[in-house]
């Protein structure tokens, strides 16, 4: 198993972010991949995680993606354990830009344990409930 943890670059005003979400954890729930996405001004970081042949293609697509530019790997290493096991996808817009700074730091992945921690996040079963109504 491994995990991966990116940034990239997007115009977030040409994305519908609720739709993407929806994709997200549908492809996710089928792949077995577990993550968090924080979407911010200037674009996305994303931590996913799942089986080292899975991740690396799913990254590939990521990257080939479109919708982002200036992908950046923060951090690409085995893992043992899940770090957002109960989620297909979570999710939180940040608007502070000190905060996206601190995330884009090395030790960014603490930063997402800490968010992890509190209470910022649209969990996945609420966003896919509010698609099934």
């Amino acid at each position: 198993m491994k995990c991966v943890l990116y940034s990239s670059d997007a115009t977030l005003g040409n994305i519908d972010i609720s739709t993407l979400l929806g994709h997200a954890i549908e492809n996710n729930e089928k792949l077995g991949i577990t993550g968090f996405l924080i979407s911010h001004s200037a674009g996305f970081i994303q931590y996913f995680e799942g089986d080292d042949k899975i991740v690396d293609e799913l990254y590939k697509v990521i990257c080939s993606d479109p919708r982002h530019h200036n992908v950046l790997t923060l951090l690409e290493q085995p893992i043992t354990t899940r770090m957002y096991q109960e989620w297909d996808m979570g999710h939180v817009f940040i608007e502070d830009d000190r905060i996206i700074n601190m995330l884009l730091q090395n030790d960014g992945l603490h930063w997402f344990e800490f968010l992890k921690q509190r209470t910022l996040f649209l969990y996945p079963n609420e966003l896919t409930q509010q698609h099934a109504n």
